[in-house]
């Protein structure tokens, strides 16, 4: 929530420095601004964005993407302490480490285990005397103990 605080903040203090940079060069087309005030303008705006792509990147570094970044503007009051866990893989989750509120760091323990059991490799061992039991192509059956089918 503070990453995204101090993003937004940057993101209010670039757009401020733009417009006054904006004002102060067409104040300058016109005759009406001394160049020391222009030069100002640019140095502020310069920082600004600076400030901005600085928060932003840390918000890229926690795993915070720009679609993200550009819904932060319109976020609900509160909505700010939130986070969102993605996955790199599709999958079923078969355990959690965490519980609801818990705090969480990069690169500690996992909070979740994914598999994805969409392909499964199986290595198989064939005695020597079986040898002969067996051929290429052959269909092979997983089963459980209890004699249920598995694959």
């Amino acid at each position: 929530a503070g990453l995204k605080a101090d993003y937004l903040n940057a993101l209010s203090a670039e757009r401020l420095a733009q417009a006054e940079l904006e004002r102060e060069e067409n104040l300058w087309e016109q005759k009406i601004t001394a160049e020391a005030d222009l030069q100002s303008a640019r140095a502020a705006f310069a920082a600004a964005n600076a400030g901005r792509e600085a928060a932003e990147n840390r918000l890229h570094a926690i795993g915070i993407g720009h679609g993200t970044l550009d819904m932060l503007d319109e976020a609900a009051d509160g909505s700010l302490a939130q986070a969102y866990v993605t996955a790199p893989l599709a999958g079923e989750v078969i355990q959690r480490s965490v519980s609801l509120g818990e705090t969480v760091s990069a690169g500690g323990a996992p909070i979740f285990v994914i598999i994805d059991d969409s392909v499964v490799w199986a290595d198989i061992a064939v005695y020597k005397e079986d040898l002969g039991k067996v051929s290429e192509g052959q269909t092979v059956t997983f089963q459980q103990e209890d004699g249920r089918v598995l694959a």
